[in-house]
């Protein structure tokens, strides 16, 4: 979503649009609240009320059928007839459907405009939609009874009630309750009621957890300190100095080649663990173990085996070697490369088909393939 509009309206304001598609259907014209679909099956909705309900002033210039749209510094504009979309000193932008004046006075635009240019929320609710200006608030606990607390720029501390109406989703995408974990941004819609205490109360209809990391990936860690009260560790990784991670039922633990568990995850242990697909915000961060390997203790002196290079790519190789089998090496700014006379090289010159001895980092993840990290290599 377009980030210029970005904005905190006290209340969060919330405009609910009807649809009107039996109406149109019967050649009623609609009141000013409401959306249709066009020919190109795009919803459409009238501006005007819809942007001033949520705090935006605009402006109409007759001459030539131009509108324009602000809040402070920050504008946007557009021609009827026209798509063609501009929101502050950005190029025209396309939203696929032009502004149209429906009626003959009343000027409508794709609800993509509020969406993907504004940074307005909408949802589905009954027949029409609900846009909703984004309120952010920080996740500073959860209560006992799995009730929020948030931090809200508007209210201050608010206690947020989660029920089976709730919607929770991670960046735009569905989520489940218990990736809530304190430190979290939200984007969070409340249902218009809230009580008059100290802090006051509410329910959420929604819940958006902003700050969630794009992949999920292996992680050489080292355990700092282990937390058995609430099953979890603390570890340092090339990223942080420090990370709480959850062990829950759904982490697969091993050691080896062999399964474990948390009872055999200790302090100064060397592991290679991968996240959950969210972190929170706080210090440190806190997240979940999808994974976690135990590295068993290092040979006296590290072996090299024989291999054939099978795929090349930017930061690791594939290999098949005289052990393991395939197995996906990747390669640091610790790996040392060079020719079998001792010469130096760099991945400029890891070939597909070339024979090689390697010497792998004392950890390998079970997964198919195995992946380690390469800590030489000797060009045959």
């Amino acid at each position: 979503m377009n980030k210029f509009f970005t904005k905190a309206l006290a209340g969060a304001a919330a405009i609910t649009i009807l649809t009107s598609a039996a109406a149109f259907a019967e050649g009623v014209n609609g009141p000013l609240n409401t959306v249709y679909e066009n020919i190109d099956n795009v919803i459409m909705v009238p501006l005007r009320s819809n942007a001033e309900g949520l705090g935006y002033n605009v402006e109409w210039d007759g001459e030539t059928n131009t509108v324009f749209i602000s809040s402070g510094a920050q504008f946007a504009t557009f021609t009827i007839g026209e798509d063609a979309y501009t929101v502050a000193k950005t190029a025209p932008m396309s939203l696929g459907s032009a502004p149209i004046l429906f009626g003959g006075d009343t000027t409508y635009v794709p609800l993509t405009f509020f969406t993907e240019l504004l940074n307005i929320n909408a949802r589905p609710e009954d027949n029409g939609y609900v846009l909703t200006v984004p309120n952010l608030v920080t996740l500073t606990s959860i209560e006992e009874d799995g009730s929020l607390s948030v931090q809200d720029e508007n209210f201050g501390e608010v206690i947020v009630r989660i029920d089976e109406n709730t919607e929770i989703t991670a960046d735009g995408k569905p989520a489940e309750r218990d990736m809530l974990a304190a430190g979290q941004l939200l984007d969070i819609e409340y249902n218009g009621i809230m009580t008059r205490s100290i802090p006051p109360q509410t329910t959420a209809v929604r819940i958006d957890i902003q700050n969630m990391p794009e992949t999920v990936e292996y992680h050489d860690a080292k355990i700092l300190s282990v937390d058995t009260e609430h099953k979890s560790i603390t570890v340092s990784d090339e990223n942080f100095d420090e990370i709480i991670v959850s062990v829950t039922e759904e982490t697969s633990v091993t050691k080896g080649t062999a399964p474990a568990g948390f009872a055999d995850l200790a302090e100064g242990q060397e592991i290679v663990v991968s996240y959950a697909d969210y972190m929170t915000a706080s210090i440190p961060p806190q997240t979940k173990a999808v994974t976690i390997s135990i590295n068993e203790e290092a040979p006296s002196e590290a072996e090299f085996r024989n291999a054939i290079i099978s795929v090349v790519d930017e930061k690791s190789i594939t290999v098949n070697d005289d052990v393991s089998g395939e197995v996906v090496a990747h390669l640091t700014d610790e790996t040392l490369i060079k020719r079998e006379n001792g010469e130096g090289a760099d991945v400029s010159d890891l070939k597909e088909g070339a024979k090689i001895r390697i010497r792998y980092a004392n950890h390998m993840t079970m997964s198919l393939p195995p992946q380690t990290n390469a800590v030489e290599i000797i060009i045959l």
